[in-house]
């Protein structure tokens, strides 16, 4: 290592390489071979000059410098005189507030793995195997060490220990650690605590939240509620208060948008194509903002080609006979197109369309009526032996592709009888129609709610999402403002009427927002996806124990320095 020439004349021995003047200074004047006016100063400080950043910067260096140093101390590899040197040099850079920020900085950078290394050993101990008490310990402990409390305790008090002075690495190490299990405590708690929070009558109704999950749009509190004050308040005040009314009643409006695109995906396979204009193959689109119309054509079109092999195909009708009752039933339905089943051999279209016509008549059957039930036996027999006839004529694929498609062609005749009832009155399909397209069909369980996925999900959506204007009518508005704004002058002591009505106003679109909302009911973002939440809490707690201790130990440091010099 190289001598280095101090400005009195002094030399200074073995100088490693790199080390900037500024840090030979001041253990220079530290030692006594050179005072300040050897180099024109009434006092030294070597951060003169150094810029805010520049000072963290150095602090950072320090900081992880400090960390190596006392983990090499611990091993024995460097000297407690060393130690005391090196915190003699870094005094000044510490003294200025940038330079003690970057230390601390850096040492919790420095620690970080810490947290790694306590994870992997509970891991370790808790997998231990073994029928003796050391493998028992072993799991005791480490189901110990995986508890945030425990695990805040052993790194807080490994922190404490390795930054600390080495005379006084005990206390700051039992320091540390109850610094660290009161912080695992507190970040466990408030992970719970947040987890949970949702403000009285903000439960879900279970109907309500199938539906979110099932079609993924957010339904406003006015539908979405089980009942009590909140739901009332969403109902009755902010679904009628100007600045509030037209975002609750947009929500709703979207939420039955996208359950009638969800509708509509249960009413064809996943992998449906039909052919374009141009065409090419290419699957269904429902993106938002279409219409019904619309998206019924795109079905019609898949389900006019869906069944080709099953209509070319010739079915063997041997023994198959109608009665005239139904024959002239199914014609009824079918608006009078229905040609009746002649011949050993037919047509495989013929028998779909009488299948179709069967179906038809079972969901327009009244359930209350003394012969229904012998009805549905006899469309349900008629309809197995047709099914029967077509497994026997056609070729395995065929059929087997045939049995496939035929869930996705019930719901489809649902969501055609559902929207051809709302053509009829003039606008899209709403949830209540899609209920009643799906009610009879399946018989009693679709009475009771355990039908088809697509009559579950309609009777769902009738409950939750029941019609609903989309502009409330005008005394619904006279008195939401006139409750509204008697509230607020109430409670703020808004003095003007004008200046009520335009607090309530901005209050409306506040408590109407989605995300307001979401967040006293207990849906914010972190809720639903607790895993995550829980993951993020852990690492707070762990940074903030972590700070903390760090603080706490570089503060009692840089005391004892202050008095031992």
């Amino acid at each position: 290592m190289p001598d280095y020439r101090l400005p009195n004349g002094f030399i200074v021995q073995g100088v490693p390489e790199g080390t900037n003047k500024y840090t030979v200074y001041t253990r220079a004047m530290n030692e006594g071979w050179m005072k300040p006016e050897d180099i024109g100063q009434t006092s030294y400080d070597p951060t003169e000059g150094m810029t805010g950043w520049g000072k963290f910067r150095a602090g950072v260096g320090q900081g992880l410098t400090h960390t190596a140093r006392s983990l090499g101390n611990i091993a024995g590899l460097i000297d407690d005189d060393e130690m005391a040197d090196a915190q003699d040099l870094d005094a000044a850079l510490l003294s200025t507030g940038a330079g003690l920020g970057g230390s601390i900085a850096g040492q919790i950078a420095a620690t970080l793995p810490m947290g790694g290394a306590t994870g992997g050993l509970a891991k370790g101990l808790s997998a231990a195997r073994g029928a003796g008490a050391a493998s028992r310990g072993a799991n005791v402990l480490g189901k110990a060490l995986a508890a945030p409390v425990g695990r805040g305790a052993v790194e807080g008090a490994a922190t404490g220990a390795l930054l600390a002075n080495p005379e006084d690495r005990g206390t700051m190490g039992a320091i540390g650690g109850g610094m660290g299990g009161s912080f695992g405590a507190l970040g466990k708690a408030m992970g719970m605590a947040w987890k949970n929070f949702k403000l009285p009558f903000t439960s879900l109704s279970d109907e309500a939240a199938k539906l979110q999950d099932a079609t993924g749009e957010f339904i406003p509190l006015s539908h979405s509620l089980e009942g009590g004050l909140v739901k009332q308040f969403y109902e009755s005040l902010m679904a009628n208060l100007p600045g509030a009314s037209q975002k609750i009643r947009g929500q709703y409006a979207n939420a039955v948008e996208d359950l009638r695109r969800y509708a509509s995906e249960m009413a064809h396979p996943p992998t449906a194509q039909i052919v374009d204009d141009a065409g090419n193959l290419v699957s269904l689109d429902f993106r938002p903002g279409q219409t019904m119309q619309n998206i019924f054509k795109q079905l019609d079109d898949y389900w006019d080609n869906a069944y080709d092999g099953v209509r070319r195909a010739d079915i063997d009708m041997t023994g198959f006979r109608l009665t005239d009752d139904v024959a002239r039933m199914v014609d009824d339905v079918s608006g009078g197109t229905f040609a009746p089943l002649t011949g050993a051999r037919t047509p495989g279209s013929q028998v779909l369309d009488l299948k179709n016509g069967l179906n038809r008549l079972m969901r327009e059957i009244d359930p209350n009526q003394p012969l229904a039930r012998g009805q549905r036996a006899v469309f349900e027999r008629t309809i197995q032996q047709l099914d029967d006839r077509l497994q026997r004529s056609l070729p395995k694929d065929v059929f087997d592709d045939y049995l496939a498609k035929s869930p996705y062609y019930k719901s489809y005749n649902d969501l055609i009888e559902a929207g051809n009832k709302a053509a009829k009155e003039g606008f899209e399909m709403t949830p209540a129609q899609l209920a009643g397209a799906t009610a009879q069909r399946g018989g009693k369980a679709a009475r009771i709610g355990e039908g088809t996925p697509m009559q579950q999900v309609a009777q769902t959506a009738h409950k939750v999402l029941p019609d609903f204007p989309a502009r409330p009518g005008i005394y619904q508005v006279v008195a939401a403002l006139g409750l509204g704004t008697a509230a607020i002058g109430a409670i703020a002591g808004v003095g003007t009427p004008a200046l009520a009505v335009g607090s309530l106003y901005a209050l409306g679109k506040v408590m109407a927002s989605k995300s307001f909302q979401r967040a006293i009911s207990g849906q914010h973002g972190f809720a639903a996806k607790a895993d995550q939440l829980a993951k993020a809490l852990r690492t707070a707690g762990y940074s903030s124990r972590q700070v903390a201790t760090v603080l706490a130990t570089e503060t009692r440091r840089q005391n004892e320095d202050a008095t031992r010099r």
